[in-house]
């Protein structure tokens, strides 16, 4: 196929070789370009000619990006010139990293000089050298193919779900599946040591699902921390608090063990030494201290602590009020129980 001009450099309808040839045999037309073949006629004006319907389409890619050029006839269509363009991303990114390692070998010679690169900024927009020359590249050749042909439309293949995109969502799926795995035999082994050795197991009756709930809001009322909550929500459920809940539940039932849930409320806030209670006995995150006794420790030691005595005493209170609860079940005295306040 040959494109072809008009008398005043305007895309007209491409040509056949064989009728290209024949122009210039009859010096209707002149060589405008070489690569691609260009001929510009020189009796001809792209107002007294019918134009048909041009489709350019597009396929990029990482290596090569293809180019269809489409008739549109109706509801048919017809391949009349196909392109491929190779890009040399590979070799832009080989080339930049030699001239780095080039610039960190000269650096070493020139330990005076202060360094330039702490105020250096990105323009908005900015794209990796490789990926830039890809856009500059096919874009180019759009220009190029606008201007030597009549197009009407351009479309373009959305690369979310290409061959290349699948491969990365593949390998993607094979990492989180590994620390999935790796979490659920850490979870295992402890919870089946812990159960092996010990006979009664008290834990914080904690709502993992309203504790990692999101907290966006809405329009009128919007979330504040947003992103600390996220971080936090990722942080609980990808230590998966319930799920090792669930092991040890299970686990203790085939032992004969049991498992007391307490309520979480001021577990960590309680002096384990003279039982005062007050928010103000948590000085930070990590650290306790009594406002009444000067009791001092760890916070989450005195929480562990009163979450014991609370089980010990929630265990003591079923069993004397003659209901025997089955082992390891985390229900505990739904109807017809003696309330006990732990």
């Amino acid at each position: 196929m040959v494109f072809v001009l008009d008398r005043h450099g305007k895309a007209l309808m491409p040509c056949s070789e064989k009728r290209a040839r024949l122009l210039l045999a009859r010096e209707r037309a002149r060589v405008h370009r070489i690569v691609p073949f260009v001929i510009r006629l020189v009796d001809r004006e792209a107002g007294t000619c019918d134009l048909q319907a041009l489709r350019l389409k597009l396929d990029p890619g990482s290596k090569t990006t293809g180019i269809a050029l489409m008739r549109e006839d109706g509801g048919s269509q017809h391949v009349l010139n196909l392109f491929e363009l190779t890009h040399r991303g590979q070799q832009i990114s080989e080339a930049l990293t030699a001239r780095r390692a080039m610039r960190r070998r000269r650096r070493g010679n020139l330990r005076y000089r202060e360094a330039r690169f702490d105020n250096r900024t990105r323009a908005e927009g900015w794209l990796a050298p490789s990926l830039q020359h890809r856009v500059d590249t096919t874009m180019d050749w759009v220009k190029r193919l606008s201007r030597w042909t009549p197009l009407t439309a351009i479309s373009q293949e959305l690369v979310k779900f290409s061959s290349n995109w699948k491969k990365e969502k593949s390998r993607i799926q094979k990492i989180h599946s590994r620390v999935t795995n790796a979490r659920r035999d850490f979870l295992h082994k402890t919870s089946t040591a812990i159960s092996k050795n010990h006979a009664m197991i008290a834990i914080e009756d904690l709502q993992v699902r309203n504790m990692s709930r999101s907290a966006v809001g809405n329009i009128e009322k919007p979330g504040r921390n947003v992103r600390a909550k996220s971080g936090l929500n990722k942080a609980i459920l990808d230590q998966g608090w319930f799920e090792f809940r669930r092991q040890l539940d299970y686990k203790l039932t085939w032992n004969g063990g049991w498992l007391i849930a307490v309520p979480p409320q001021n577990t960590s806030r309680t002096c384990p030494a003279c039982g005062h209670v007050s928010a103000d006995n948590r000085k930070t995150q990590a650290r306790f201290e009594c406002v009444e006794c000067g009791h001092e420790d760890n916070a989450d030691v005195v929480g562990a602590i009163n979450v014991l005595r609370a089980g010990h005493a929630r265990l003591a209170c079923e069993v004397n009020g003659a209901i025997m609860p089955s082992a390891a079940g985390t229900r505990r005295s739904d109807s017809g129980a003696v309330q006990c306040r732990a």
